[in-house]
């Protein structure tokens, strides 16, 4: 797991980091590549930034998942 400085608009839910989640594009498929030796193509991704609309819920325990409110969304970044 590689995380990030926190994001934003992710501060009310979680403040203390961000994940780095990888798009879902040919940049997954070089990431994963064992060959691929140009790590500076990933850069750009040390960087919190939300690359797709987000649904979070907010839930009573990890252990239950009962959601305790409606879902919101979070706007990926433009």
């Amino acid at each position: 797991m590689i995380t990030l400085p926190p994001h934003p608009k992710l501060n009310e839910i979680h403040s203390k980091a961000s994940p780095l989640m990888l798009p879902q594009d040919d940049t997954l498929n070089a990431w994963l590549d064992p060959y691929n030796q140009d790590v500076a193509m990933f850069q750009h991704l040390l960087q919190p930034n939300i690359r797709q609309t987000l649904e979070a819920t907010q839930i009573d325990k990890p252990s239950l998942f009962n959601a305790i409110a409606e879902p919101i969304l979070i706007q990926a970044d433009g």
